[in-house]
């Protein structure tokens, strides 16, 4: 099948032009992995657009401070931290209004 790119205006475009989208969502894999993709994304996004940008990542805070202090220059983003912990109990997460998987998970909106 391979790899697809799809411009990053394309993808605001098809954001906009969907009814029922309401937030950004960076998961899977490690999206801090990529987060000059990430800034460059949010920085267009940003010029159209003000809804809530989320990452989850599995990092903690402090893991990789430099990069969510270079995302705080932006409003509205929320950061899901933690890794997975098979077997672990679910917590409610107030920030995202939903059930992470594992009790060490927890999201912050850092801007």
């Amino acid at each position: 099948m391979g790899t697809k790119s799809i411009d990053i205006c394309d993808l605001i475009k098809r954001f906009n032009d969907n009814l029922l989208s309401e937030v950004i969502i960076f998961a899977g894999l490690e999206p801090i992995l990529q987060i000059e993709e990430i800034l460059d994304f949010v920085e267009e996004f940003r010029k159209h657009n003000s809804e809530d940008v989320v990452i989850y990542t599995g990092y903690n805070l402090g893991e990789i401070l430099d990069s969510i202090n270079r995302l705080k220059k932006f409003d509205n983003i929320i950061v899901k931290f933690g890794r997975y912990i098979p077997h672990s109990n679910k917590i409610y997460d107030d920030v995202l209004k939903m059930y992470l998987i594992s009790q060490n998970q927890y999201a912050i909106k850092i801007s």
